[in-house]
């Protein structure tokens, strides 16, 4: 984010969903949502006529993608930690950078349903870390199909926690009172 802001001017609020606007132009003066007060933005008031500025939603674009970079590059230990395919290793860190953001905004709204997950994501890393230090005594000990048995590992790991979790959140039953038969005959 310092880095950022040292190298672009970012003005002090957002500006509907622009990711930058043009000193003195009718978007720099757009509120933050529609229909909201226009609010003065001094670094906007300040800059010279025709400048280019960036909006804090760019800071958040900007921030968001060097996570992505982060996780992608993150994710090469990992993932040679299973196989050391090139072609694999290369899909696999495509498709986590193309489906994470999405991944996390689905996650993000079931994490008070799945409280267990970090807990089970957690012995999968030490897991995984396990296996890159003592790579080759494994490997030794249970044969040529020694990855399958790691992700069968990983697998049982992470449906564990998920189960651990459903049972853990699922609703109590609420008594019900019992049901009466109905004193009102019906006429004949």
């Amino acid at each position: 984010m310092r880095a950022t802001r040292r190298l672009f001017s970012v003005t002090e609020r957002y500006h509907g969903e622009r990711f930058v606007v043009r000193a003195g132009s009718p978007a720099s003066h757009a509120p933050a949502t529609p229909g909201a007060p226009v609010e003065t933005d001094r670094v906007v008031a300040r800059a010279k006529r025709g400048a280019l500025l960036v909006t804090p939603l760019f800071l958040a674009l900007v921030l968001v993608e060097f996570t992505d970079v982060i996780f992608a590059v993150d994710s090469i230990p990992a993932i040679f930690a299973i196989t050391t395919d090139p072609f694999l290793v290369f899909t696999s860190n495509v498709f986590a950078i193309l489906g994470l953001r999405s991944l996390y905004f689905a996650l993000a709204g079931m994490m008070d349903r799945f409280r267990y997950s970090r807990a089970s994501l957690s012995v999968v890393l030490m897991a995984i870390g396990v296996k890159m230090m003592t790579h080759t005594y494994p490997k030794a000990w249970l044969g040529e199909h020694f990855n399958l048995y790691m992700l069968g590992l990983i697998a049982l790991i992470i449906a564990a926690g998920v189960i651990a979790s459903m049972v853990r959140t699922r609703p109590a039953r609420e008594a019900k009172p019992p049901v009466r038969p109905s004193t009102a005959r019906s006429a004949a």
